[in-house]
């Protein structure tokens, strides 16, 4: 049988809850009982008792990097071809996993000291927000600037331009250059020629 959930305008809508059966112990942790010293320990003294401890942690016994140490570089010469073939590609096997392991620590060691530069290094800051604001829009105000002339170059010299200079240059341009010549000609002022009598004495 389903429940009736009323839903109300003012209030937030949420999923109705999941009812089950709680999850069983077992699947979210494990029970391990009672802390409790097993007879055979209670049975041994606290000499006894601490030693076997060591063995099982085995805290006095050597690591492989001490053994490894401990043993002599110097391997005996295999008497058999078959064996020694056998040492000489074991020795090569590992050599280059020694090699290795140096490429990849120093790799590693590499990268981390590039990482320590990077973050030593101090950023620049500061608190002011238009100083902020120009660095990030500078280069777009550079780049939509127009071009100015420089700094020391003169300013033009502009003339006074008559009301009437548009009805002039439209005249000009749209008389032809017959018309400049015949009116440049008769502005010229003509040259009259005086006959006279040159008396003779």
């Amino acid at each position: 049988m389903h429940s009736l959930h009323h839903i109300y305008a003012g209030d937030a809508v949420y999923a109705p809850p999941v009812l089950r059966a709680p999850s069983p112990s077992s699947s979210i942790g494990t029970d391990y009982g009672q802390d409790e010293t097993s007879n055979l320990d209670r049975a041994l003294t606290d000499e006894e008792f601490r030693a076997k401890v060591e063995k099982d942690l085995q805290l006095n016994q050597l690591c492989k990097a001490e053994l490894d140490a401990s043993n002599d570089p110097l391997l005996p010469r295999a008497m058999h071809p078959s064996a020694e073939k056998a040492l000489h590609t074991q020795v090569l096997m590992n050599l280059r996993a020694e090699v290795r392991k140096l490429q990849e620590d120093e790799i590693f060691e590499r990268r981390l000291h590039q990482n320590l530069q990077a973050a030593e290094e101090q950023q620049p800051s500061s608190g002011d927000i238009d100083a902020i604001m120009r660095s990030m829009m500078g280069n777009i105000a550079e780049s939509s600037r127009a071009p100015t002339e420089p700094a020391g170059s003169p300013l033009p010299i502009v003339s006074p331009v008559p009301s009437n200079a548009s009805l002039v240059g439209a005249f000009a341009i749209g008389s032809n250059s017959d018309d400049t010549s015949t009116t440049s000609a008769s502005k010229r002022p003509s040259k009259t020629r005086t006959k006279g009598k040159s008396k003779r004495t």
